[in-house]
């Protein structure tokens, strides 16, 4: 009898556990998708200003 109410008990546990995990792996997940589109808007903000900077430059300089 308690080798075979064990058993489910065990499967319970597995089951309300698997919820959880794949949850703070979805977090974890999401956490580092928004890290790296962050990280991504700061470059491609970065070069963006880098490239008005240069052409600001070019055209002050045909000017002059």
């Amino acid at each position: 009898m308690t080798t075979t109410q064990a058993r489910p008990r065990g499967q319970q546990l597995l089951h309300a556990n698997t919820p959880t995990l794949l949850e703070t792996l979805g977090v974890r997940l999401r956490r580092g998708a928004s890290l790296c589109i962050s990280i991504h808007g700061c470059l491609l903000l970065t070069i963006n200003l880098i490239a008005s900077h240069k052409c600001h430059m070019k055209l002050h300089n045909g000017d002059s």
